[in-house]
């Protein structure tokens, strides 16, 4: 008996094709998982385990829309569908259409959920500013797809995304001016911007002068 491991890469791309609703990169998926798993003389054990390891992936997608989903369920009826009796080829038909399925119902708990997932996302920033954060990376960490991530998250602030971090990251800024010694530099790097005199532009843009000269007009006010 054969055994095998599915490639990260495949099963990478099926979960951007279920977050995005991508059909067609979700038939893609579909079909290149089973090319890998089902050769000649494949373990079935090997088998079933990456079927659910797959299983539990798209479960805690769900799960991360709605915790009120029940996981076993999920699995239950996606497992039934994956794994059967019947040929190869039903085999895929029957579980791409269940994958399908799934992607359309996380679709609507997204959409159901879309300014919870904003609020997350909004707490994630501000703890997290100083990172190479992009909206790229927030729809993958919240399985939405960005382009939609983007409206949703404009709907609800007026900004982009961009623009929003970058509002963060000054309001930080302007807290660290007033409250430490450090120097310009430092501060830019503390709060995201390896860049300094890309930093001086965007606190010029946002605050109308200087951090140097926000620095000594607030201290000079207090």
């Amino acid at each position: 008996m054969k055994s095998i491991i599915v490639s990260k890469s495949t099963v990478d791309k099926l979960l951007e094709g279920v977050i995005e609703n991508d059909k067609i990169k979700i038939h893609d998926s579909v079909w290149a998982i089973y090319d890998e798993l089902f050769v000649e003389d494949m373990d079935a054990e090997f088998i079933r385990m990456n079927m659910d390891y797959l299983l539990m992936q798209l479960a805690y997608m769900a799960m991360e829309q709605d915790n009120t989903v029940n996981q076993y369920e999920i699995i239950q009826r996606i497992r039934k569908n994956s794994i059967n009796d019947e040929s190869e080829n039903s085999k895929r038909e029957l579980f791409e259409k269940t994958v399908v399925d799934f992607a359309d119902y996380l679709c609507h708990l997204r959409s159901n959920n879309s300014q919870k997932v904003v609020v997350q996302i909004e707490n994630y920033v501000k703890s997290n500013y100083s990172q190479n954060i992009s909206l790229k990376e927030m729809g993958q960490k919240f399985y939405i797809n960005s382009a939609y991530l983007g409206q949703i998250f404009r709907k609800a602030y007026g900004i982009s995304f961009r623009e929003y971090l970058n509002k963060c990251r000054i309001d930080k800024a302007s807290e660290l001016l007033i409250k430490t010694d450090d120097m310009v530099y430092e501060i830019a790097e503390t709060v995201g911007y390896n860049d300094a005199d890309y930093f001086v532009n965007k606190f010029i843009a946002m605050k109308g002068c200087s951090p140097t000269t926000y620095r000594k007009r607030t201290r000079a006010y207090n």
